[in-house]
């Protein structure tokens, strides 16, 4: 499907997407600071907006504690709404980012701020890139159960928060595709390239190729690591019956978290593919990062870890352009381009190297 703003499509303005962005990657140049925020009204409606920013983490055990992917019970004295109704199973969610999540709680007053915003009649916004973007959707989730929680006690209907985040991890099973162990060696160097203040006045050989060699291996770590999760859930997908996919499981370490919400790719070309498909969008994201060929390996490594840090650039020209294809019926669309799909959405996918 073909059309319509983005911003109308998944119910959030345009510019606050572009704020939400901004302010991201303006967080990370405040790591000292839990948060940043702005409160602003867009052009075209009349609602005021507050939006808050958490800055990244580029130190190794705000990522990982423990081995093999770091997951916990979720507290449910805090999120009582995140576990399964039917089994009353708690949700699991990564430790190392639920920890984070407390001392923010613990040494600032965001809940009390994000309260009061709230019943001023603010829309609040939450957003963060990278591991800021973690603090964002756990933000949310809680922000969600104050907000319920005062529907019911004042019986006034509050704007619900919403969360924008920019190159997130995955937090809750529903990613980290990989196991700590297969990368723990490689983890806090990667975490140096990602820094937005590594900028380097005099590169030199040696360094480049220290960081080639890093993010090379780092890469084909984590998509053989993929390849084994997206090929388990789409075989459990497609119903099949093999015993060796349970087999499987008693001695491949399989990551627990999986993507949640509404998913926008930026193809490079100026066009917004938008999926809200979470089992489409864990094999989009195996498949987008797939190599043609070996010798690619170097440059796609390098290119994914600038890529990482240039959301802002990238979605101000997409949003201008406006060329967005929906990726809504996924069951519709054809195994094969030969079977005559949709001209636009053949091209979206073919865009992403589907």
């Amino acid at each position: 499907m073909v059309g319509g703003l983005v911003g109308d499509n998944i119910g959030l303005n345009e510019e606050v997407i572009k704020k939400t962005c901004s302010l991201s990657f303006k967080a990370h140049k405040s790591p000292n600071q839990p948060y940043i925020y702005e409160t602003f009204r867009t052009s075209s409606d009349l609602t005021e907006y507050l939006v808050i920013s958490f800055p990244g983490s580029w130190v190794e055990t705000d990522w990982f504690v423990r081995k093999p992917f770091g997951e916990t019970k979720i507290d449910l004295a805090q999120f009582p709404l995140l576990k399964s109704v039917g089994n009353d199973e708690t949700a699991l969610v990564n430790e190392a980012f639920l920890n984070r999540f407390d001392r923010l709680l613990k040494f600032s007053s965001i809940i009390s701020e994000v309260n009061k915003a709230m019943a001023e009649g603010k829309q609040v916004v939450f957003a963060g890139h990278s591991s800021g973007a973690v603090l964002a959707i756990l933000a949310t989730f809680r922000a969600l159960e104050e907000n319920l929680n005062s529907n019911k006690t004042n019986q006034i209907q509050h704007k619900s928060p919403m969360c924008v985040t920019f190159g997130s991890p995955l937090i809750v099973p529903r990613i980290f595709l990989a196991p700590f162990s297969s990368i723990e060696k490689l983890f806090s160097s990667v975490l140096q390239l990602l820094t937005p203040k590594n900028n380097k006045s005099e590169p030199s050989f040696t360094q480049d190729s220290i960081e080639d060699s890093v993010s090379c291996e780092f890469y084909s770590t984590v998509m053989r690591n993929v390849a084994t999760v997206t090929s388990h859930v789409a075989c459990n997908l497609m119903g099949s019956t093999n015993l060796l996919l349970e087999t499987m499981t008693n001695f491949v370490e399989l990551s627990p978290y999986r993507p949640f919400g509404t998913y926008i790719f930026c193809d490079g070309n100026g066009q917004l593919i938008v999926v809200r498909n979470s089992d489409a969008v864990l094999q989009l994201m195996f498949h987008i990062a797939q190599l043609r060929d070996l010798k690619q390996l170097s440059e796609v490594a390098n290119k994914s870890i600038l890529q990482h840090l240039a959301y802002e650039a990238e979605l101000e020209e997409s949003l201008g352009m406006q060329n967005v294809v929906y990726l809504n019926k996924l069951d519709i669309l054809p195994l094969s381009a030969k079977d005559g799909p949709d001209i636009d959405i053949a091209a979206a996918l073919d865009s992403l190297g589907l």
